[in-house]
Order: structure tokens, then sequence, then C-alpha cells
């Protein structure tokens, strides 16, 4: 039991003498605590399919999970997709800043592989929504877990098209 301080000693040097960088993300993922707790199912179809379950004994916090944050990976760098939760200028209802999940429950979120922005505005000034159907390749979605008085972690799940 003597162990147990020095490892948590480790556990905070480490955490707090860690640098982090402002240039695009490279291929190397960012370590994560709660990966084991949260699983991240994908299931490819017309729609990639993304079921996150929560393996842990308490209820997990997801942060902003509606909006969908997937990235590519392109010459060497994950480069992040344009990806809208609603059509441009439609009045959609407000995201929820984060949801719950339950313990041994599970939340479902889709993704229709297209990327989506908007482009100019129409006669009646609404901006018209464009989509690209993304090519075959290597992709992840990023997921936030957000930690009761801890830092959130960072989840990523790689999957192919």
């Amino acid at each position: 039991m003597k162990i147990t301080p020095y490892l948590l000693l480790a556990f905070f040097l480490i955490q707090f003498s860690a640098c982090k960088s402002s240039k695009e993300i490279s291929e190397q993922h960012e370590i994560t605590f709660g990966k084991d707790l949260l699983e991240i199912d994908i299931d490819i179809d017309e729609y990639v399919n993304f079921r996150l379950i929560n393996n842990s004994s308490k209820p997990i916090k997801i942060q902003m999970a509606e909006k969908l944050y997937i990235e590519k990976f392109t010459k060497g760098n994950w480069i992040k997709l344009r990806i809208l939760p609603c059509p441009c200028d439609a009045p959609c209802a407000r995201l929820e800043e984060q949801i719950e999940i339950p313990v041994m429950e599970k939340y479902l979120l889709s993704w229709n592989k297209n990327e989506s922005w908007c482009g100019n505005r129409n006669e009646k000034g609404i901006r018209e929504t464009l989509t690209k159907k993304v090519e075959p390749g290597r992709y992840r979605i990023r997921i936030i877990q957000k930690n009761e008085g801890t830092k959130n972690s960072v989840i990523y799940k790689e999957f192919q098209i």
C-alpha cells in the first residue's frame, strides 16, 4: 500500500508537466483514462451509426454529443470535416450542451457520410445548404467525456469507409 502515494505523485507530475501542441493533430492519438468505461461501437452501412455504451458504475456525461466531430486522415494529419447539425438558416432547436448516459445504457449517434456547409444566400436571404459525399478512407469520431472535478477526457474511435 506504500506504492499508492508514489503512483499518484508520478501521475500528477506527468499530468502537469505535459506540453500541448497548437499544430494540426498528427497520427498519434491523445491518451485518455475514460475510454475503457465508455465503449464506442460502430456500424457502417448507408449511415455510420455510433453506439456510445456506458460500461462504468456511474452515469457518464458527454459534451455536445449531438454535434458530430469527425476527422479524416489526410497526408499524415487528421482534418476536421464540416458537418452541420441542421440546414443553414433553419429554425433548429438548440443542441444540448451535454447528454448523460445511465449505467449500462447506450446512446446512438448517426452520420450520413456527408460533409455539409452553408453556401450563398438566395433571393430570400436564406443560405443554401451544400453537401458532398465523403470519399473512402480512414476516419475517426471524437467524443468529449465530462469528468467531475478533473479535466475532460477526449476519446477517439477510428473507422474505415
